[in-house]
């Protein structure tokens, strides 16, 4: 093809060439209602081929422009299905995820009625697990053995805890003096 196409281009010329230099007779020619007398037929021949060349110069540009704005169309296009197919999976997560949100409050109400809602959400590890109530004391009390008998003063221990008994189980209480 590139061969063919450059033997087209040789084979023109020069005919172009034969066309101006045999050619050597005048014409008048009317182009927008003036009159050009004594004109070489050669120079009318360039004329034409001058215009020809912006003539397709043009096509090409527009045509070039159609391809450009439909791709750009078909690229929109594609973004705005990528965005709406995001959309859509964002819009499947929240709904799952309040869906799971509402099982989890669903079973914490029936686990801990007493609790108030939040309050899972804040409550320590011990309160948790625990199914006494908030009453009930941390793990490391909870390990410890249960003191011989109950008091309300504070200890001679070097923690200054206060340790009491509140219906039956023993918990722990910090004084005023052993925070920091």
């Amino acid at each position: 093809m590139l061969i063919l196409g450059l033997l087209l281009l040789v084979a023109s010329g020069a005919l172009t060439v034969g066309l101006l230099t045999s050619n050597t007779t005048h014409i008048t020619v009317k182009v927008f209602g003036q009159h050009y007398d004594k004109v070489p037929i050669g120079d009318v021949f360039v004329i034409g081929v001058c215009t020809g060349v912006v003539l397709i110069a043009g096509l090409v540009l527009f045509f070039s422009g159609l391809r450009r704005s439909s791709r750009k169309r078909k690229a929109r296009r594609q973004e705005l299905g990528a965005k709406q197919s995001r959309e859509s999976a964002l819009q499947e997560e929240n709904a799952r995820l309040a869906r799971e949100l509402a099982q989890q409050r669903r079973s914490e109400d029936t686990a801990s009625p007493a609790m108030p809602r939040g309050a899972a959400a804040t409550a320590t590890p011990a309160m948790q697990s625990s199914s006494s109530g908030p009453l009930s004391p941390p793990p490391s009390a909870a390990s410890s053995p249960p003191p011989s008998a109950p008091t309300s003063a504070p200890s001679a221990s070097p923690t200054n805890h206060d340790r009491t008994t509140v219906m039956g189980s023993p918990t722990t209480s910090e004084t005023p003096e052993s925070r920091p």
